[in-house]
């Protein structure tokens, strides 16, 4: 009932074998304005290290390399809603994710399963990383919705997604959200009518 809450959580993990750990924090705020406006929030930071991953196969002499890797993922919500009546309201969502994979070392796929330092570099003839990767996706979505009967709606819904993908592993949230930003997105608008008949009355049964 408070008008302000917030909620924590953590946690971390890991494998003795090869030193592999994962560790994950968040925070979901919530404020309430008033009984028409919400405004809440959700922020969540996962990373992963020594992790290994299939990366690639020579198609040549049937080689499967895997890579020792690092994948860092940051996730970022912001919600309002606003009620008009009982019976119409407005919400708008903007979603940010972003994930960073960097690799450190491969492995040649052993008959046994097991995992040997081998002769591939990951990387190009320039010398850039071939496997490293970073992307991120930005959505927003603002959604009108009318009950205009019992059990009935209209929702109108615009939408836009911008999403960006590089080799290049960028360490600036807010720089990679800035160009991410300035890449042209898609747009779309929608109108759903969601309208139930009553059987008993139409046809007097």
């Amino acid at each position: 009932r408070k008008p302000f809450q917030v909620g924590l959580y953590k946690g971390l993990w890991r494998r003795k074998e090869d030193g592999a750990t994962a560790g994950f924090f968040g925070i979901n705020p919530r404020y309430r304005a008033n009984d028409r406006l919400t405004i809440s929030g959700n922020l969540n930071w996962d990373k992963n290290t020594n992790g290994k991953g299939y990366v690639n196969r020579n198609d040549n002499t049937n080689q499967i390399f895997f890579g020792n890797r690092e994948v860092e993922t940051i996730t970022s919500e912001l919600r309002l809603q606003y009620t008009f009546t009982n019976k119409m309201g407005l919400s708008l969502r903007s979603r940010n994710y972003w994930s960073r994979v960097e690799y450190n070392k491969f492995f040649d796929l052993q008959d046994n399963g097991t995992l040997v330092e081998g002769s591939y570099t990951g990387l190009d003839e320039g010398g850039l990383p071939l496997h490293d990767k970073d992307f991120t996706v930005f959505n927003l979505d603002l959604i009108y919705s009318w009950q205009i009967a019992p059990g009935s709606f209209l929702n109108v819904t615009y939408k836009q997604q911008t999403s960006n993908s590089d080799v290049i592993v960028r360490n600036d949230y807010f720089r990679n959200l800035s160009e991410t930003l300035d890449i042209p997105g898609s747009n779309t608008v929608s109108v759903k009518l969601i309208y139930y008949l009553d059987y008993a009355t139409l046809f007097g049964t």
